[in-house]
């Protein structure tokens, strides 16, 4: 019987702790990448042989496509130890490769349409006070 959970943390509470991670071994660059990124860890169904039932797994970090450039070979190395670093033990995943894929949400737009809105309820609300 397995003792691991095979439920990954929130991508929330991953990121963030994976960025702090980063900040604290010097690699501050490679933390400001993650901003608006999230995560997904997909299992390979194959053991890794590291522990008993523990599964070789894929990390996928979705990220802005703006980014996509700055994650260089180097920089995907050292993600991919620092994520071996952090990525909790009793999850049951070793992780063995990462991928790095653009989100589809683009960032900058959102920005822009929340801008617009802002405006716009705050003339509403301006009309109806006169």
């Amino acid at each position: 019987m397995t003792s691991f959970t095979y439920q990954p943390p929130g991508t929330t509470k991953f990121i963030y702790t994976l960025r702090k991670y980063l900040q604290q071994i010097g690699k501050d660059g490679i933390a400001n990448l993650l901003t608006y990124s999230s995560y997904k860890v997909v299992s390979s169904r194959v053991y890794s042989y590291n522990r008993w039932d523990e599964y070789n797994a894929k990390v996928k970090f979705i990220v802005p496509l703006d980014s996509i450039k700055q994650f260089t070979e180097q920089v995907k190395k050292d993600l991919l130890d620092s994520d071996r670093q952090v990525f909790p033990s009793e999850v049951g995943y070793f992780i063995s490769e990462l991928e790095i894929i653009p989100s589809l949400k683009n960032h900058q737009m959102m920005k822009e349409v929340y801008q617009i809105l802002l405006h716009w309820f705050l003339m509403e609300l301006l009309n109806m006070m006169i």
